[in-house]
């Protein structure tokens, strides 16, 4: 455009010194000069060169700046966002098809349409407003209303709008970019429904709990960690722990120093920077604050938050003190009853034991008895009975006095119940002393007979060929 320009002024001056020599010089005169006219022919066909490289010069600017158009053109309507011009009196003069599409609308009847017939009837005051600054500050300019679409359906939109000047400093157009902000007011009510709901959610919950920064500000606090002292600003070791908690030498230094905000610590207990940086809750299962007992919890929200809670665990500790001693007295009252059963157990299995052995001592004395007492007298009877019927009773009462009896045989332990009738009479008159001849004369048998039972009674007593006196082993079982 600067070249067109200074090839037109050259052929405004040139044009002028062509129109001053005409006049200067008559033509009709036969004298005139031709070397000048030449001159200026030549110079007139270099000027025409000129011109016609500026030509083409000019005609290639233009095709440059009809791509350019063509380039900003599409540019403007691939925007994602609504834009259009609007004269000064609100009127649109051009916009893109973002906007258009916003609208529902074509984009040729948007054209010398008022934007305010777009905007709703309860913005209007804001629209207006909204202008009017515009107009008078000549900034830049951003207001938030709705806007009525074809359809009926209304949209939240962001108006973003700047003011362009004329040759005299006066407003003649303003360029407008509108946004389509309803999915963001969308999405920011549901944000601030979700952060009254959890800020009533913390309210009610009836233990201390605040939202913090990783320098220990508070971001946040419940009415319970209020009314303990947290304030939202504050810093959570001064105002909710009361400087308790701190190391001895960060109490000293504020002791010593009374700007606060200087003061870069924690409390003694506190977990904070390794939950952030393992970005895990982190636990102080039981810490003695306040006077109490406390859970203390620390939660990361991000990488700098956290959350932070404590649970009074007092009655809970105390409970479990009392289970636990009930436990160990409990554990000792079982541990001595089980010591008394396990005396009277074993005083009870000596008693068993001591009974059973009696029982058995009854019934080889019993059997014993019968053996060597009864059965020899009942042997010697029917020797001595001649009627037939009364041997055969004889032999019914030694069988059932068997049967009564054999129980007992069974676990008798005295070598005499495996001697015979005849045997244990031997061995009876043995232990008192007497001889073979004495025993023969006495029993009515004969001396081989008597030394026979003799062998008999020392091998069934397991003695035979042992150097062992028969009467004074005899002796001994008794």
């Amino acid at each position: 455009m600067r070249q067109t320009k200074t090839a037109q002024d050259k052929f405004n001056v040139l044009y002028r010194q062509v129109e001053t020599w005409m006049l200067a010089n008559d033509f009709n005169q036969k004298t005139a000069d031709f070397k000048d006219p030449l001159k200026l022919i030549q110079e007139l066909k270099t000027f025409q060169i000129q011109l016609e490289s500026q030509i083409e010069k000019r005609y290639r600017s233009q095709q440059e700046l009809m791509r350019s158009q063509i380039n900003y053109i599409g540019l403007y309507d691939s925007v994602p966002v609504g834009s259009c011009s609007i004269s000064s009196k609100g009127l649109i003069i051009n916009v893109n098809m973002a906007l258009a599409e916003m609208l529902s609308e074509k984009r040729g009847h948007l054209v010398n349409q008022s934007l305010s017939d777009y905007i709703s009837i309860d913005d209007h005051c804001i629209y207006y407003h909204h202008l009017k600054e515009l107009s008078e500050l000549k900034t830049k300019q951003i207001c938030e209303l709705h806007m009525q679409k074809t359809d009926g359906n209304q949209l939240d939109v962001q108006l973003e709008s700047r003011v362009v000047l004329n040759k005299f400093k006066k407003p003649y157009q303003f360029l407008v970019i509108i946004t389509d902000i309803s999915k963001y007011n969308q999405a920011k009510k549901q944000l601030e429904e979700q952060i009254r709901l959890r800020t009533i959610l913390i309210e009610a919950l009836p233990y201390p709990t605040m939202l913090i920064s990783k320098n220990r500000t508070i971001i946040f606090a419940n009415k319970v960690a209020r009314d303990s002292g947290a304030q939202v600003g504050g810093l959570c070791w001064r105002d909710f722990g009361h400087c308790d908690h701190i190391p001895t030498k960060d109490k000293l230094y504020m002791n010593q120093n009374t700007d606060e905000t200087c003061m870069v610590t924690k409390c003694t207990f506190c977990l904070a920077d390794v939950a952030l940086k393992d970005l895990k809750p982190a636990i102080a299962p039981e810490v003695k604050a306040f006077g109490r007992i406390l859970e203390i919890h620390w939660v990361p929200v991000n990488k700098i938050d956290f959350l932070h809670y404590a649970l009074d665990i007092t009655d809970r500790k105390r409970a479990e003190t009392r289970v636990l001693n009930a436990k160990i007295n409990l554990e000792k009252k079982v541990k001595k009853r089980t010591f008394e059963l396990e005396d009277m157990n074993t005083t009870l299995k000596t008693l068993l034991k001591k009974r059973e052995e009696d029982k058995l001592e009854l019934g080889e004395k019993i059997f014993a008895n019968y053996k060597l007492i009864i059965l020899p007298n009942i042997q010697k009877l029917k020797t001595k009975l001649i009627q037939k019927d009364l041997i055969d009773l004889m032999d019914v009462l030694e069988t059932n006095l068997n049967n009564i009896l054999s129980p007992f045989s069974k676990t008798l332990s005295d070598p005499m119940v495996n001697l015979s009738p005849s045997e244990i009479q031997v061995a009876d008159l043995i232990k008192f002393g007497k001889s073979n001849k004495e025993i023969s004369e006495i029993l009515n048998n004969s001396v081989h007979t008597i030394a026979t039972h003799r062998e008999n009674i020392r091998k069934k007593l397991k003695i035979k060929h042992k150097k062992i006196n028969l009467r004074s082993f005899l002796r001994t079982l008794h």
